[in-house]
């Protein structure tokens, strides 16, 4: 037996409705006889009442025919009787009972219907808002609440926490004006929300919205009026998105296109676009500058510069772009509307869409015309450089910054001995490695350092001549000049070494003046020619020609005294008298390789010398010994050596002379003897007055300035008493002339100073800088009673402060100066403005200048009156000049003699200083 048990329930439930309908009759019958018999349908109406509404209208029929029929049988006339002819009461009382009955189980059906309708729909309710729950949860990137008619957050989500910050039970309850920032608020804007979504059904908006924590972002959000099926308004529902990235996005790409807007506008180089007909697109205001067509007669068209001659080659160039070719820096020639033609450099890519279909062309023109002929002019002039530099007497050459040769003339090829090609590109000190570390390798690192010009002289070891050299630092690197001076040289090392040969003869001769003993001035010869002539060796040997007897009077070596003064030897042992009477000098070149060398000489010689030089000392031809130098060198000695042996040897020979007669004399009687010591005497006091005086004039030549200026002006502040007024004006005069050569040196001090500093020009008040120039000058204005008007507002100019104080004091203190006698100076100062210059006027009531002297006062050292009458250096003015110059500006006068002077200065104005 198969039994479907889906049917159980529905089938249990039939039953039961039913059973309730059976029961409540039966429970009805049971309280009948409680009732009476008085109207027992009554009893039965709850019956059918309960049948109906819990079981619905079936059970309620069953119960109201069961009840009908129980309750017709309880009447109180019925009997077997009435049944059969029944009462027409007692009918109608059944027909009405059945009729409510009837009714009652309709009714409770229709009301059972209705609750079940109810009791799904509230599912269905339930179920759907479940749902909704569910999905509006899941969001988790848009905010989504609603609110009711007066703002009041009613529901909130989970996106809305995330993206506000604020948790349902923070919110929801209070107004959602929470979520706009305070001045939105005080605007208004919540309600305007709200106002706008009820006149349109729905408001987007996009705005600043506040977070919990009080951050601030862009949002959209889309605010919905809610309203029933009869219209009536029931609240907002709002959907809030956080577009701050899409509006920072916005944002760079409006300032993106601003800022290419802007470079557009402001851009030097012609900018355009062009499509694939030719046609221009866009036309900068500098291709209508360059072009000279303006943006209305280009726009649309095909580009007027490309027509003609110049077609073919701009079609093949928009094919190549749009084919996706760039070009870049391409030099080509085009056309301008007045008709001129010019040299443009050009560049241009392609102009992709989103599907990378290229829709246009950009070109970038620059107009190099005069870059073009600024070229060719270098180029020219580079030729004529060329030309000077190989046609120069001077040897060159040029180094860039990493001592790399850029250049090199002809001269200089042929002193290194070395082809330009084989140099240039290559380092100097690679090439020429035997520089390295000397006076020349030091020179290029000094100008390099200090970049100044470096001069000197110098034996180079490179090519083994001496030079001199220049070298000159530049942007680019060394400038270098350099030429042959050996000759020069020679003639100089060969004019000192007469120089040296005069002092040492000089000296010579003063010490036979002066000397006491035959050594002094023997020793002092032999040392000074041993500074003149390459030899490690010197003595003297006196001849005793009666005894044939050689004594070696003196001599040194090596700067020390012999140890063998006083010895003795034959002279035919040391040389025959015979020969070096009738032989100017002897020299051997050689001595190891001279086999006749005599074994005295050998003695007195030692071991290490290799050469010697024998000159004989003859006086009134009488042989008095000789001179004899030796050295370590073979071959050491040339003709020049000899000729200052020769003559100092002469000068010994008479000092000798002159000694062996002093000792004759000293054997005469004691009255010549007397005699010749008040004349030697005599002599000793002459030479040492002149050499007092020799040794003043050295001192005084020598002294530095600062202790002359402080001697004289000791003599005056401390030995005044005891000068008479010449003394006094001598003494003042050294002191002031000391004062004068000290404010020289400062002057040229500062001259140089303003040539070489480094200087930061900057927008400059000259109201402050005469203010301060005047406080520095304040002691001078005091004492010349000088009367000094500024003429105000003063403007401001572009210059150096320190220097431009210095400028300023120096023009005052030239107007204090120089005015007539018994006048006061009177001085007035203004500015104005020349087109981009600021001109500042100092104009004075002196003696004027000459119109032909007005340019000469600026030159350094130039004055055009006596130390006399206007005492000053002659710098002034030039300092004044170099710095405006300086400063990049101008400086001039105007004036008349007798009538004053107007000098004035002018500077960049800060106005046009970009």
């Amino acid at each position: 037996m198969n039994i479907n048990l889906n049917r159980l329930p529905r089938l249990f439930s039939s039953y039961t409705r039913y059973g309730v309908a059976v029961f409540s009759v039966l429970l009805s019958l049971l309280l009948l006889p409680l009732w009476g018999t008085r109207s027992p349908f009554l009893l039965f109406i709850p019956a059918v009442m309960v049948s109906s509404h819990y079981g619905g209208l079936g059970p309620g029929l069953l119960a109201t025919i069961l009840s009908g029929l129980l309750g017709f049988g309880f009447l109180p006339q019925w009997s077997y009787e009435s049944v059969l002819n029944p009462h027409l009461g007692d009918l109608l009382r059944l027909g009405v009972f059945f009729a409510i009955g009837a009714f009652v189980s309709l009714l409770n059906r229709r009301l059972l219907s209705e609750k079940q309708r109810a009791e799904a729909s509230s599912r269905s309710y339930q179920e759907s808002e479940e749902r909704y729950r569910l999905l509006v949860d899941q969001v988790k990137d848009y905010a989504f609440y609603t609110i009711d008619p007066d703002g009041i957050v009613n529901t909130w989500n989970t996106g809305a926490e995330r993206l506000k910050g604020y948790r349902p039970a923070d919110i929801m309850g209070r107004s959602f004006a929470l979520c706009f920032p305070p001045e939105e608020i005080e605007r208004g804007k919540p309600e305007s929300i709200l106002q706008e979504a009820i006149a349109h059904g729905q408001w987007v908006d996009e705005g600043w919205h506040v977070r919990k924590d009080g951050s601030l972002f862009w949002a959209e959000a889309v605010t919905t009026a809610l309203r029933d099926e009869r219209g009536r308004l029931r609240g907002f529902s709002q959907v809030v998105h956080d577009i701050s990235d899409r509006k920072q996005a916005e944002e760079a790409l409006r300032e993106t296109n601003h800022t290419l807007q802007t470079i557009i506008q402001a851009s030097p180089l012609a900018i355009m676009t062009f499509d694939r007909q030719g046609k221009i697109g866009l036309w900068s205001p500098a291709a209508e500058r360059i072009f000279g067509w303006s943006e209305q007669e280009v726009m649309g068209h095909p580009a007027p510069m490309s027509q003609g001659s110049y077609q073919e080659e701009f079609q093949r160039n928009l094919k190549q772009a749009f084919q996706g070719a760039s070009l870049d820096g391409i030099e080509a020639q085009r056309p301008r509307k007045d008709g001129q033609t010019i040299t443009v450099n050009g560049w241009s890519a392609p102009l992709q869409d989103t599907d990378g279909v290229v829709r246009s062309i950009v070109a970038i023109m620059a107009d190099v015309t005069e870059r073009k002929r600024a070229e060719q002019a270098l180029i020219e002039a580079y030729q004529q450089n060329t030309e000077i530099l190989e046609s120069i007497s001077d040897a060159f050459y040029a180094v860039d910054h990493d001592w790399k040769f850029t250049y090199i003339n002809r001269k200089a090829e042929q002193l290194w001995r070395k082809r330009r090609e084989d140099l240039i590109g290559k380092r100097i000190w690679a090439e020429f490695p035997q520089a390295v570390g000397t006076e020349s390798y030091e020179a290029h690192m000094q100008a390099v350092r200090e970049q100044k010009t470096v001069s000197y002289e110098t034996y180079s070891p490179v090519i083994n001549i001496w030079l001199r050299v220049n070298i000159y630092p530049s942007a680019n690197g060394l400038s270098i000049y350099f030429a042959d001076i050996s000759d020069r040289k020679r003639a100089e090392q060969s004019l000192k070494r007469y120089a040296e040969r005069l002092e040492t003869l000089h000296a010579i001769d003063n010490v036979i003046l002066l000397a006491r003993s035959l050594e002094d001035p023997v020793r002092l010869a032999l040392t000074r020619i041993c500074s003149l002539i390459p030899c490690q060796q010197a003595f003297i040997l006196l001849f005793e020609l009666e005894s044939n007897q050689a004594r070696m009077l003196t001599g040194v070596e090596s700067g020390e005294p012999l140890p063998l003064e006083g010895t003795t030897v034959p002279i035919d042992d040391f040389v025959p008298v015979e020969t070096i009477k009738q032989e100017p000098y002897r020299y051997i070149e050689d001595i190891e390789a001279h086999h006749h060398c005599s074994p005295g000489l050998q003695q007195l010689l030692g071991q290490e010398m290799r050469s010697c030089l024998t000159v004989p000392l003859l006086a009134e031809e009488n042989l008095v010994g000789v001179l004899n130098l030796g050295t370590h060198q073979r071959s050491a000695f040339n003709d020049e050596h000899l000729q200052i042996a020769q003559e100092v040897a002469n000068q010994l020979a008479i000092a000798i002379q002159q000694s062996q007669l002093r000792d004759q004399l000293e054997h005469y009687t004691l009255e010549l003897e007397t005699l010749v010591e008040e004349r030697t005497s005599e002599l000793q006091d002459a030479n040492s007055e002149l050499e007092a005086f020799a040794y003043s004039v050295s001192h005084d030549l020598r002294t530095p300035l600062q202790a002359m200026q402080g001697f004289a002006q000791a003599l005056v502040e401390d030995y005044t008493d005891q000068l008479d007024v010449v003394g006094k004006d001598y003494a003042q005069r050294i002191s002031n002339a000391a004062m004068r050569m000290d404010a020289l040196i400062e002057n040229l001090l500062q001259y140089s100073r303003l040539s070489r500093a480094s200087i930061q020009l900057q927008p400059i008040s000259l109201k402050l800088v005469i203010e301060e120039a005047m406080q520095l000058l304040e002691t001078r204005i005091e004492e010349t009673h000088a009367e000094i008007t500024v003429r105000e507002p003063l403007l401001s100019a572009i210059g150096h402060r320190s220097t431009l104080i210095q400028v300023v004091m120096n023009l005052i203190n030239n107007a204090m100066k120089f005015v007539a006698p018994a006048m006061h100076p009177r001085i007035e100062i203004w500015t104005e403005d020349v087109e981009d210059w600021t001109r500042l006027w100092i104009q004075d009531n002196g003696i004027g200048i000459a119109v032909e002297q007005q340019e000469r006062i600026f030159n350094i050292f130039e004055r055009l009156h006596g130390l006399d009458a206007y005492p000053g250096t002659g710098i002034g003015l030039a300092i004044v000049r170099k710095g405006v110059e300086r400063m990049g500006g101008r400086v001039g006068v105007e004036s008349q003699v007798g009538q004053g002077s107007r000098f004035w200065i002018e500077l960049p104005s800060p106005n046009n200083h970009l």
